[in-house]
């Protein structure tokens, strides 16, 4: 489930991501 998540979203997607989230948090 994980591994297609990751293969289906680019990893650089979900950094940027994640680095808004605790930019917001």
């Amino acid at each position: 489930k994980f591994g297609a998540l990751f293969a289906s979203i680019p990893f650089t997607i979900f950094a940027a991501l994640y680095c808004v989230l605790f930019g917001l948090v």
